[in-house]
């Protein structure tokens, strides 16, 4: 089962109402990511699941795909500090499972 938080962020991330929600699910995002036991939480799978990095990863390409207007720098800015922080933390990420997710979402 996800963690609540983790899913809690995704959430707004995924259904922002507007861009300035969805500008602050990211900056939300951002804050989370500064905390060690968030990023430590990311890294969990749990059963039959995908990481909670994964399922970041894929909310804010979600959020960001609504709307042209909403890749701002401070927005897409989110996107490269969770790959740095993935990064940092040794965070494996599925490539072949977020190419599929890409194209879908592309669709």
């Amino acid at each position: 089962r996800m963690d609540e938080e983790i899913a809690s962020v995704a959430e707004d991330l995924r259904s922002p109402r507007n861009v300035t929600a969805f500008a602050q699910a990211v900056e939300t995002l951002k804050s989370r990511l500064s905390t060690p036991r968030f990023c430590e939480k990311l890294g969990v799978v749990p059963d039959g699941g995908e990481s909670g990095w994964t399922t970041l990863f894929k909310a804010v390409i979600i959020g960001l795909s609504w709307n042209r207007k909403w890749r701002r720098p401070n927005t897409v800015d989110g996107l490269k500090r969770m790959v740095d922080e993935a990064d940092r933390a040794g965070a494996v990420l599925d490539v072949d499972a977020v190419e599929r997710f890409i194209s879908r979402t592309a669709d």
